[in-house]
């Protein structure tokens, strides 16, 4: 059952193509320092548990040309061989993401990304518990480049 959306606060954004690889990462900046928040539960905001520690969002997926501006991409997570393409690394524990839908594309002289997908409930331990209860999120963003290379 998906919750409400997350949206996530780009710190940076850098891509490459290596090897006929696509490398994406994205890193967080802590959006609530360490015991901001005590007590109640209730009062604690949805989204603390997504940006109480710097996270990074990874994608290395195969491609086989630099025609990917403009184009979206779709890792399908009902396919197996997607499994290992995305990682999402928070408080020290790496959790993959689902039915991410990413583009970039050029504007003038700079790269736009925007990834949206879904989030497991990580502020539940229980693996049954945080794979039903998805947070769609969606990331919008200036993306640096590092030099293009095949």
């Amino acid at each position: 059952m998906p919750g409400e959306d997350l949206l996530l606060e780009n710190g940076s954004a850098v891509f490459s193509i290596e090897n006929n690889t696509l490398k994406i990462e994205v890193q967080f900046p802590a959006a609530y320092p360490p015991g901001s928040y005590s007590g109640e539960e209730s009062k604690v905001p949805k989204d603390y548990y997504f940006k109480s520690s710097i996270s990074t969002l990874e994608l290395e997926l195969p491609v086989e040309d630099e025609a990917i501006f403009g184009r979206e991409i779709f890792i399908d997570s009902e396919d197996e061989d997607n499994e290992e393409l995305t990682n999402f690394h928070i408080a020290h524990t790496h959790y993959p993401t689902f039915d991410d839908r990413i583009t970039l594309r050029k504007e003038k002289d700079k790269y736009i990304l925007n990834w949206t997908g879904l989030l497991p409930d990580i502020k539940n331990s229980r693996y049954e518990i945080y794979m039903n209860n998805m947070f769609p999120f969606r990331l919008q963003g200036e993306c640096r480049t590092l030099p293009l290379t095949k």
